[in-house]
């Protein structure tokens, strides 16, 4: 894993070396004096501790972290709306996803989310190995699952006086559950 300040031309050549060398590039773009970019730089920057021993042989991943000032000398970083903006970047630059639009859930400017979203990219989970499928008794959003009920047997109502008897008992239970 690769680790790359941007701010100066010379490094700016360097990361529109590797986007052109098909690596995978994740991208923090940076505006000096942005409040929201002073307080996303040092969870960006958390990410060498986190991940970098974890992925330290695989080459092929690029974390960068760009001055506005420079991100016109990089190819693949024009289109910047606001500031900060994290994008990945992959196939020669032909592939962009910005991280708010990324699939990871939530989206929350934190270093867990932050390797959250590159593992999606370049698999493995945090503790290691690759992501299960399986979720054991947690459903897909982390709560716990319950088995269906089933619906209990009843007999066919004869007149309208017993459905109504049955209706009152039901709401009568009802009540006095809720209590």
């Amino acid at each position: 894993m690769i680790f790359l300040h941007v701010d100066s031309d010379a490094t700016a050549a360097k990361l529109n070396e590797y986007i052109s060398g098909g690596k995978h590039v994740f991208a923090l773009v940076y505006m000096e004096g942005c409040g929201p970019c002073m307080a996303t730089r040092p969870e960006w920057a958390k990410l060498e501790k986190l991940i970098g021993k974890k992925y330290k042989s695989n080459d092929n991943v690029v974390i960068a972290d760009v001055d506005k000032n420079f991100a016109p000398h990089v190819g693949a970083l024009t289109d910047l709306v606001g500031f900060p903006t994290m994008k990945y970047i992959r196939d020669n630059g032909t592939f962009i996803e910005e991280f708010e639009q990324s699939s990871i859930g939530d989206t929350g400017r934190t270093t867990t989310n932050f390797v959250k979203w590159i593992e999606s990219h370049i698999g493995g989970g945090m503790r290691g190995g690759a992501k299960s499928k399986r979720r054991g008794k947690r459903g897909k959003r982390g709560k716990r699952t319950h088995k269906r009920r089933t619906a209990k047997k009843t007999t066919p109502v004869s007149s309208s006086q017993e459905l109504y008897a049955r209706l009152m008992r039901k709401s009568s239970r009802r009540a006095t559950h809720k209590r």
